[in-house]
């Protein structure tokens, strides 16, 4: 199971590298495909990205935020779910009514899904994603 760290990084690095977000009509998606500049792109959303290429149709294809996925898909915790939030510990940085765990998931969840947060050139709203690194003790990749 990753850390709260190595998913952070996981995710900043994809937002960095994913021309547009992840979307099919309006909805975001775990996993869609595009066509960029004539090539079709594969596109995943910030948890999509934690997921491993070997998953199933019917995962990617699953409409519903991230505490829904990984309850209808358990065996996914183990990519995604960070194995160093202790609820003791973390509790007083989020003000959620979901678990802390959850709430760390669902505010990068958003990060992506919200469009204000994508250019022209892609991801654009850094603050947010610095915001979390803020409100969670983690580092933000140089």
């Amino acid at each position: 199971m990753p850390t709260a760290q190595a998913i952070f990084d996981t995710v900043w690095t994809h937002l960095e590298t994913q021309p547009r977000r992840a979307v099919e009509g309006s909805a975001c998606q775990y996993r869609t495909y595009a066509p960029i500049e004539g090539e079709e792109v594969e596109l995943r959303c910030a948890i999509g990205c934690l997921l491993p290429d070997t998953e199933t149709d019917e995962v990617f294809a699953f409409q519903g935020g991230v505490q829904s996925l990984l309850e209808e898909f358990p065996r996914l915790n183990v990519h995604v779910w960070p194995y160093d939030m202790d609820e003791n510990e973390w509790e007083e940085m989020d003000a959620c009514d979901s678990s802390v765990p959850d709430a760390f998931l669902l505010r990068l969840q958003n990060a992506h899904d919200e469009r204000g947060n994508w250019g022209v050139d892609g991801f654009v709203k850094w603050g947010v994603m610095t915001e979390i690194a803020e409100r969670y003790g983690l580092e933000t990749p140089s």
